[in-house]
């Protein structure tokens, strides 16, 4: 009897971390602003209110985003943060709204995914992007046509691309008829096609 006890006991003892592990696991995307958490990225944006800023913890990311309201997106750094749409076939974030920020995370594609890392919708205003790495996709990592604002109101800063355009081709980082795009430290390289183009006005 005694025996059985502490083969209970060590099951238990075995079964409870890993039990509150996998719980941990999956509530992997913080609101800060609410106080609540989700099983996904996506789920996260979807209940979000303008203005509130969403904390993704350490981890891998299996999934493609759409941001259609004013939000703060953060990461735990890019090297521990990691979107991974590289088996996605649409783009990987796509930012259907002004006001959106995006920092600290790194977005990774393949060959596989023949769109861009980061996608602009046409007419957005007030984007802020900062220490993010976009590497992979199968056109160009982060694209800007139609990006608007007042002076000051776009900012890429401490921005990383490289590898991208592995398909169909790309630059690391395109624009095309933007205004006020303030761009400062930006690192990249090994892109197909170039690394920072400022294209004619609606090309591509």
């Amino acid at each position: 009897m005694a025996r059985i006890s502490k083969l209970i006991w060590l099951g238990l003892a075995i079964l409870i971390p890993m039990l509150l592990l996998t719980f941990s696991a999956r509530a992997q995307v913080s609101n800060i602003s609410k106080a609540t958490r989700f099983t996904s990225v996506q789920t996260a944006i979807d209940a979000a209110c303008t203005g509130d800023v969403l904390l993704m913890e350490a981890g891998i990311y299996k999934e493609t985003l759409i941001i259609n309201k004013p939000i703060t997106l953060k990461g735990s750094g890019e090297t521990n943060t990691i979107l991974d749409v590289s088996e996605a076939k649409v783009q990987g974030i796509t930012i259907n709204s002004n006001m959106v920020s995006i920092d600290t995370f790194s977005v990774l594609g393949s060959s596989v995914n023949d769109n861009h890392c980061i996608y602009y919708v046409p007419g957005v205003s007030g984007q802020t992007l900062n220490k993010v790495t976009v590497s992979g996709c199968g056109k160009s990592g982060i694209h800007m046509l139609h990006v608007n604002g007042t002076a000051g109101e776009n900012v890429l800063t401490n921005v990383t691309s490289f590898g991208n355009g592995t398909n169909s081709g790309g630059y690391g980082i395109a624009l095309s008829s933007t205004v006020h795009i303030n761009i400062s430290v930006v690192n990249s390289e090994g892109n197909k096609w170039g690394d920072l183009v400022i294209l004619a006005s609606d090309s591509w």
